[in-house]
């Protein structure tokens, strides 16, 4: 979808084909019940006959895990000078990075290790911080 002013913006979610799963199995069971009564009853009067049903609704609590990640690219032009590019460029140019969220992949796409590197001179060699 497009955004007013920025651009467009692209999601694409990918399961990776050796992803094991767990099994889980849901539904309903339905019992039928019959309760049979033969009581006498003298002509012209009445027996009150009571029927009582007790329902019961049992949960299991749990809980589960999930490491989530992600890539995030980010593609446009830097501006001519003062970028946040680590050498600057000033002609303008269009730039396209890719960081992945989640788990450390490598250095260039990691936020947080070009963070906690941004003071190191000569170790980020992508964005200043």
């Amino acid at each position: 979808f497009q955004w007013p002013l920025v651009g467009e913006t692209e999601l694409a979610i990918e399961i990776a084909a050796s992803q094991s799963w767990a099994s889980q199995k849901g539904g309903s069971t339905t019992e039928t019940v019959s309760v049979e009564a033969r009581p006498t009853v003298p002509p012209h009067s009445s027996l009150p006959v009571r029927v009582a049903l007790y329902k019961s609704n049992i949960s299991y609590p749990y809980e589960f895990k999930a490491e989530v990640n992600y890539d995030l690219t980010m593609k446009g032009f830097l501006r001519w000078g003062g970028n946040a590019w680590y050498t600057h460029p000033e002609n303008r140019p269009t730039w396209e990075h890719t960081f992945a969220v989640g788990p450390f992949r490598d250095k260039a796409s990691s936020i947080r290790y070009q963070w906690d590197k941004r003071y190191i001179p000569g170790e980020v060699k992508w964005w200043d911080w």
